[in-house]
């Protein structure tokens, strides 16, 4: 299988740091990337704040790609929540995530998507931000949509999780099942001496970076391409934070 370009990106319904809501420029970010895999967190469907734009809808016709919106929590005449971008999708779910009825409530996309003839899975989703005991449960929660994923394709997720690596309640069960694509990338580099290279993986905010919150996690199936920037974070200032972009290639 050629190289998977894969990207999560969350794009603060295309506000930019200059104020400007612009779905044209995340699309132009996303097609420079050359994902053919994106998750997006932030997406607002029919909001009146976004003018009832359908966003997922105008970036996947943007860009030419087939689409899946997840409708996690209602806001303003319209929802607000994850999507999917990618080549076209062959299954897809849309799964709720736990939370307390105080909180937003969370969701995870999941696709199932063929590339060069093979079959992958993917989870995008946006964990709670402000509730660390619900970003636990989500976390969780996550693990076990993970684990059944695994025994039908190789599997990645992706997403804002909101949590540093250092939040161990939120990965403990992922780290069962996928690898941090961030510590593969961390491996390689040390083992070329290039480790201050990589840099910390800091993806927010897009001005003066400070917290690594946006992963992609993979399969034992899957790994690092075996070339230069095979993990990059892109410098930009078209949302809040900047996009992570992995290349993948497969190992079974």
């Amino acid at each position: 299988m050629p190289h998977l370009t894969v990207m999560t990106y969350n794009i603060r319904t295309g506000i930019g740091m200059d104020g400007v809501r612009d779905l044209e420029r995340i699309a132009g970010v996303i097609r420079e990337s050359a994902a053919v895999v994106v998750g997006l967190q932030e997406v607002d469907k029919g909001t009146t704040r976004s003018d009832g734009v359908d966003q997922t809808k105008v970036l996947a016709g943007l860009l030419g790609m087939d689409y899946v919106f997840g409708p996690a929590y209602p806001h303003r005449g319209g929802f607000f929540g994850p999507a999917v971008l990618t080549v076209p999708i062959l299954e897809k779910r849309l799964i709720t995530l736990p939370h307390k009825e105080t909180n937003e409530s969370r969701m995870a996309v999941w696709v199932r998507v063929q590339w060069e003839g093979r079959e992958i899975i993917v989870i995008n989703t946006h964990l709670e931000h402000a509730d660390p005991e619900d970003r636990a449960r989500q976390g969780a929660a996550l693990a076990e949509i993970v684990a059944e994923a695994v025994q039908s394709a190789p599997t990645m997720l992706m997403g804002d999780l909101n949590a540093r690596p250092s939040e161990v309640a939120v990965f403990t069960g992922i780290k069962n099942y996928l690898r941090d694509a961030y510590e593969l990338a961390m491996e390689r580099a040390r083992g070329n001496g290039k480790a201050d290279d990589l840099g910390e993986g800091f993806t927010f905010d897009s001005v003066r970076p400070y917290k690594r919150i946006d992963y992609v996690w993979l399969d034992p199936r899957l790994d690092l391409a075996d070339e230069e920037g095979a993990f990059r974070i892109v410098p930009n200032q078209a949302s809040d934070h900047m996009p992570l972009v992995v290349r993948v290639r497969t190992v079974q």
